[in-house]
């Protein structure tokens, strides 16, 4: 009788000790070196819910992420960690890691296909946590998957063009604005600065890597604007910046016939002498 009950307690405890779960993942990695994912990754291996949501609905990638844990980040990502996930506030991952600053954070979540449009409850997105925040290296990055915010930044880049602030052109590309920047018509900010002769506009945005042969929707580079339009110093400082003299619209008419039928004869003859070709 006295072995049958110690076997009953036996039996009980080792059942006991079988039910035992392990922490949630939350609760796990906070314990766990940021560098020293093998316990989290058993963890999952052994059954714990990669997804699993905490009173806040957060998930381990958004704890994982506000603390800039790119390691951990990863490895839940492989795990089949839920990206775009939103908690109680509408905030994501993606989110999470602006808030936290952590830039290579942010990386690895738009590598990994992260939704940058997304907004949270209060209608922010992650470019517009990065503005506030300052930093023109996440801007930069979320400026590239964030239509919307790229959109802005290019609206802001022409207006801050046409009125030749060169300091606030400075501080767009600093937040990720692009020299390259269209409008709806395809036309590039160069070619609004050589339409207008703005030769210090022309010379800051070639200078950061504007591309000086670009066209618009209609086969129009800069050069094809600055001679259409009469303007003499654009025309000059592009074909010395090796704009392409020969280079046809889309109705094959080159800067050459432009400028003849603008009588624009100086800019003519600039042209002839740079091999432009009748």
């Amino acid at each position: 009788m006295k072995k049958t009950i110690i076997i009953a307690v036996i039996s009980l405890i080792l059942a006991a000790l079988s039910c035992k779960k392990e922490p949630p993942l939350h609760e796990a990695f906070e314990k766990i070196a940021e560098n020293d994912v093998e316990r989290i990754e058993a963890l999952i291996d052994g059954g714990a819910d990669v997804n699993a949501v905490d009173s806040k609905g957060e998930t381990p990638l958004m704890r994982a992420a506000a603390s800039g844990r790119d390691t951990l980040v990863k490895l839940l990502l492989s795990k089949g960690a839920a990206i775009n996930a939103q908690d109680d506030r509408g905030e994501t991952a993606l989110i999470k890691a602006v808030r936290g600053r952590h830039s290579s954070t942010v990386g690895v979540l738009l590598a990994a296909g992260a939704d940058a449009t997304i907004k949270s409850n209060d209608g922010s997105t992650a470019f517009m946590l990065a503005e506030k925040a300052g930093s023109s290296e996440m801007m930069k990055s979320l400026a590239k998957k964030d239509a919307s915010a790229g959109e802005r930044l290019n609206r802001e880049f022409f207006e801050a063009a046409d009125s030749g602030n060169l300091d606030r052109m400075t501080a767009i590309i600093a937040r990720g604005g692009n020299v390259n920047a269209r409008d709806k018509n395809g036309a590039t900010v160069l070619m609004s600065a050589a339409s207008q002769g703005n030769l210090n506009t022309m010379q800051f945005l070639i200078a950061r890597g504007a591309d000086v042969n670009a066209k618009d929707r209609l086969g129009r580079t800069a050069l094809i604007f600055a001679s259409m339009l009469g303007n003499k110093q654009a025309v000059r400082f592009l074909i010395n910046r090796r704009a392409d003299v020969n280079a046809r619209s889309a109705t094959g008419v080159t800067a050459l016939e432009w400028a003849k039928e603008g009588r624009h004869t100086e800019i003519v003859k600039m042209l002839k002498d740079a091999g432009a070709r009748e």
